[in-house]
């Protein structure tokens, strides 16, 4: 499951910081990131002839891309518009693992994002992909 999630090592850090930065995420970045792990779930799907690693990265992916959709709806401007092309990304590349993997991605993310509020410098954008990019690198390393 390495092809998959290689592209987290490399990207999370890289987008984290690019965020905490300037409090968005570039769609330039955001878009090679999802076609590497894309290319990733395809090749781990036809390396083991396991069709069930790309639906469930595609169930991962939606599922996580909705919920976050619907939570911003409750609370218009909860998430920034990097941040939403940034989850299903996440999702997919997580639920190749198997889904549980992805669940605790997020909730890994959400819990240690909530904790972390009161301690914020600045009151203005929350940077939400470091915490995204955490709870997917531990979930696989801890899960995975």
């Amino acid at each position: 499951m390495l092809l998959p999630t290689l592209p987290l090592a490399w990207f999370g850090p890289w987008l984290s910081a690019i965020d905490l930065d300037v409090r968005r995420l570039p769609n330039r970045l955001l878009a090679v990131h999802g076609v590497l792990v894309a290319m990733g779930v395809g090749a781990a799907a036809l390396i083991t002839g396991d069709l069930s690693i790309a639906i469930q990265s595609s169930v991962g992916g939606a599922v996580a891309f909705v919920v976050f959709w619907i939570l911003d709806r409750i609370r218009p401007g909860g998430f920034g518009w990097g941040d939403g092309k940034y989850i299903p990304i996440i999702g997919a590349a997580t639920a190749a693992v198997s889904l549980p993997v992805a669940w605790w991605a997020f909730l890994i993310a959400c819990v240690a994002a909530v904790l972390a509020t009161p301690f914020r410098r600045r009151r203005t954008a929350f940077p939400f992909g470091p915490w995204l990019a955490m709870g997917a690198v531990l979930a696989v390393t801890l899960l995975g």
